[in-house]
């Protein structure tokens, strides 16, 4: 999943010159993944009681990406007081937060608080691919199916439908346990055989991810959550770690 990146989306007409310069100088480390150093100007920033729902923001987005997942939604929370547009970028940021997590019930259940009270959205097709990429979480494929088709065939210009025509394409709706990511195909390749030779139908993924071509080993195509996490528990009794994939 996506964060969504808003900067400036309310900064207001009076605000200082200084303040506004800072808050650029903070989104500009933030993109560059320099967390520590956007902190810091967030930080001063409120030291000096200058509370806007774009600091709060920003402020939140660097707690979601460094891990500080409850102090993230208290910020996300802050912005449901700033009018309409921020009260709908709370609830999804809330449930992005909740998502990141692993916490999916709680994610679940805002995403369908936002669809029932935001029926009108221009934000419905990214709150309708995460929604469905829970249930697919959750093992409810053909549920999820039909909620990424719907992002597909009403917003098919949207980036998130983009999202979900991959997945469907790709129709990876089975859950698999995945044993190791890897730049280099031999290590990938040997790994394959290793856990092939244990028993297991182990095959490679090719994935690209920040431009890069990772080479995924993985195991199986399981039905439900009980099948895979029997499978999972049989090789860490061999040594073997993975996770549960999707």
């Amino acid at each position: 999943m996506k964060v969504r990146i808003i900067a400036g989306l309310s900064l207001v007409c009076n605000v200082s010159l200084g303040f506004a310069q800072e808050l650029s100088t903070a989104w500009e480390y933030f993109l560059k993944e320099r967390y520590n150093i956007s902190e810091r100007i967030v930080n001063s920033l409120l030291e000096e009681k200058n509370a806007s729902p774009d600091i709060y923001y920003l402020k939140a987005l660097i707690l979601l990406r460094t891990g500080d997942y409850e102090h993230a939604r208290i910020y996300f929370e802050k912005l449901s007081f700033y009018g309409k547009d921020w009260s709908e970028i709370s609830l999804i940021a809330q449930a992005d937060a909740f998502f990141y997590q692993g916490k999916l019930s709680q994610a679940k259940n805002i995403y369908q608080t936002f669809l029932k009270r935001y029926s009108y959205s221009s934000y419905l097709p990214e709150v309708l691919y995460k929604y469905a990429q829970i249930l697919r979480k959750e093992g409810l494929w053909e549920e999820a199916k039909t909620y990424f088709r719907k992002v597909v065939n009403n917003w098919p210009h949207s980036l998130f439908a983009t999202f979900a025509r991959k997945l469907l394409s790709e129709d990876e709706f089975y859950f698999c346990v995945q044993v190791g990511s890897f730049l280099n195909y031999d290590n990938a390749y040997n790994l394959t055989v290793r856990i092939k030779n244990m028993g297991y139908p182990a095959y490679i993924k090719k994935v690209e991810y920040r431009g890069e071509l990772y080479y995924r080993v993985r195991i199986g195509k399981y039905p439900d959550r009980n099948s895979v996490q029997e499978v999972l528990a049989q090789l860490r009794k061999k040594g073997i770690n993975g996770i549960i994939y999707p």
